[in-house]
């Protein structure tokens, strides 16, 4: 057959046409990924407890301890600890509330506390390894691979918290509860459904619908209603959101008891679509607050959250 121009065009044609269909298989094959609860990553990234490096001297103040710690996995996976706990922590065991709050906050949700009292508080940093400041699209772009890695390595980093604290002598391990706190709390319910050593999870002032919740947040960078949820539902396809809804995780935690606080001026969560709103009420004891989101300027929002947790751990145990 003569190689004429005629020819040439038809493979030309033929060879695009089987590029794109092995590109719009893989991009098929990438959309069930994305679309798959990962179970099964999130129990094999969690490895074992394999090192805890502590990071630098505790620090006594006053009734309390201070202490900062990595643990590390044997996947791979590094987790950064705060923990604040009684000073005679060393003497008895103390039920213990570990924290995943927001992505800035991190470990250090612990210094918004009060002083712990008969009670341990400890909290993990996202394991998150991109820029903190991204002040630009292309800068967001260049980091989607890191937050997609932090999102579905965050149940994992929950879990290696759990193999650390359980086998601390001031930690009670009948008594380890999980707190998520807004933008974590899919994560805590993802996590305490999966790992039954968590006595009681806690879920507070989180959406009921990912998409309609970051919606909800994007409203003052994105203008058009439509431009605001093509975005919120393409963010959330990419970080595995269908891995964290976290209705659906409240359902696998029961019977253990889980608690929803929602405030009732909560800018960052639509009105109506608290996850107090949606929650049956024989699902989860559900506790409104007055005040709005909570953040570590407010002060009122955080005593009245302290004295929630105070009350109900000081009482008989879940």
């Amino acid at each position: 057959m003569r190689n004429t121009p005629a020819v040439r065009r038809r493979w030309l044609v033929s060879a695009i046409c089987g590029l794109s269909v092995v590109a719009v298989g893989l991009l098929a094959l990438y959309y069930i990924e994305l679309t798959t609860v990962q179970r099964d990553y999130f129990l094999q990234r969690h490895g074992t407890l394999e090192d805890v490096i502590p990071q630098a001297q505790e620090i006594t103040a006053d009734d309390h301890i201070l202490q900062n710690v990595s643990l590390v996995s044997s996947s791979g996976l590094t987790v950064d600890l705060r923990l604040m706990r009684p000073v005679d922590s060393g003497e008895r065991a103390h039920p213990t509330l570990l924290l995943i709050g927001g992505q800035r906050t991190g470990k250090r949700a612990v210094d918004l506390l009060e002083r712990p009292g008969d009670l341990a508080f400890a909290a993990i940093d996202y394991p998150y390894d991109g820029p903190q400041r991204m002040p630009g699209f292309w800068q967001m772009a260049g980091a989607l691979l890191d937050v997609q890695r932090a999102t579905i390595d965050t149940p994992p980093a929950v879990w290696l918290a759990v193999d650390w604290l359980i086998g601390q002598p001031w930690v009670d391990p009948q008594r380890i509860e999980l707190v998520g706190i807004s933008f974590g709390v899919p994560f805590a319910a993802a996590a305490g459904a999966i790992d039954t050593r968590i006595s009681r999870i806690w879920l507070i002032q989180g959406g009921a619908d990912n998409t309609s919740w970051a919606e909800h947040n994007l409203r003052e960078k994105i203008a058009s209603d439509f431009g605001r949820r093509t975005v919120a539902k393409l963010v959330l396809l990419f970080i595995y959101a269908e891995s964290f809804d976290t209705l659906r995780w409240m359902r696998e935690i029961a019977p253990r008891p889980i608690i929803v606080v929602s405030a009732r001026d909560d800018e960052r969560v639509r009105s109506g679509s608290a996850l107090a709103d949606v929650t049956p009420a024989e699902t989860a004891e559900i506790i409104w607050t007055e005040g709005r989101h909570i953040r570590g300027s407010r002060r009122d929002e955080l005593q009245t959250l302290f004295d929630i947790f105070r009350d109900r751990l000081q009482s008989a145990p879940p």
